[in-house]
């Protein structure tokens, strides 16, 4: 038989079948939208995932102490701090503590302390306020008790009640402290939202002068933002080399983002290529089907 009567006899069979040709097409139909969703789900997925990354870290390169196992925990200092000034971005200073507050039914919490510079907004654009404002490098330098605090903190701190303005006191130990609230973060969105601690943050010179234990100009860690055009990796390769000639190899921790985004990226990748493999092969099996109904016909 001629390909022409094929095709000549396979029409006839359809048109005078309807129904079942409906259905077949129905089916056909269900199949491929349902392999092209689910690999359109992964993408849209991964999309999210890089968007939250960025808006959490951005372009940026973590300098942190390595472990050193019965010996001091190693603090930067601010010669390090010049050193870094040298690589290509924007150096953010860390100091790390934590107080004892107050919510606003009266129970103990624990407060997370960052004590940043007075020019972070301008260091780190994922820094936004959504009211109040931030302390400035005159208020940071003095050490002035003001604190910018997470959309978290202010909800469990103050309730319904008005924060900007308010006083917050932060136990330190057997220390006692009071500092005002002038600012409070926009929370953060998306696939991250869950991550926002309840923390503040306050100038650095202040953690300085009132923490009761001696960490006088040490700093716990730096983020160096990367700009634009100019590969993360790369800068992490050259801060790891100054560190090594400085404190010795494995000392200090130098950490990419970049690496953590290529490892989401990759187990995205692998769930978009399980996702799209189970749905072909259900379209698979659902095409046999309807290639053994129509060759019934």
């Amino acid at each position: 038989m001629k390909p022409a009567d094929l095709f000549r006899t396979a029409l006839e069979a359809l048109l005078a079948h309807k129904l079942r040709t409906f259905l077949s097409l129905l089916g056909v139909i269900i199949g491929v939208f349902a392999v092209t969703a689910l690999v359109s789900l992964g993408e849209i997925a991964t999309y999210g995932i890089k968007k939250g990354l960025e808006q959490i870290a951005g372009r940026s390169v973590v300098i942190q102490p390595g472990r050193n196992p019965g010996g001091p925990p190693l603090r930067f200092t601010s010669e390090d701090l010049a050193l870094l000034k040298n690589l290509p971005g924007k150096v953010i200073p860390y100091v790390f503590t934590a107080a004892t507050v107050r919510d606003a039914q009266g129970r103990p919490l624990r407060l997370r302390v960052l004590g940043v510079p007075g020019n972070l907004p301008e260091l780190d654009p994922g820094v936004e306020l959504a009211r109040g404002r931030f302390f400035t490098r005159e208020e940071a330098r003095r050490g002035t008790p003001v604190a910018v605090i997470s959309s978290r903190a202010q909800k469990k701190l103050f309730g319904e009640k008005p924060a900007i303005g308010a006083s917050v006191v932060l136990t330190f130990g057997p220390r006692k402290t009071r500092v005002f609230v002038i600012g409070i973060t926009k929370p953060l969105g998306g696939l991250f939202a869950g991550l926002e601690g309840v923390q503040a943050y306050l100038p650095y010179p202040w953690v300085w002068q009132n923490v009761p234990w001696e960490r006088r100009g040490r700093f716990d860690a730096f983020e160096l933002k990367v700009p634009p055009g100019v590969p993360p990796n790369r800068v992490a390769e050259q801060a790891k080399r100054l560190f090594a000639l400085r404190y010795g190899e494995g000392r200090v921790e130098v950490q990419s983002i970049e690496v953590y985004a290529q490892t989401l990226s990759s187990i995205t990748l692998m769930l978009q290529a399980l996702l799209g493999g189970i749905g072909a092969l259900s379209l698979l099996v659902g095409g046999i089907g309807i290639m053994n109904i129509m060759l019934v016909s």
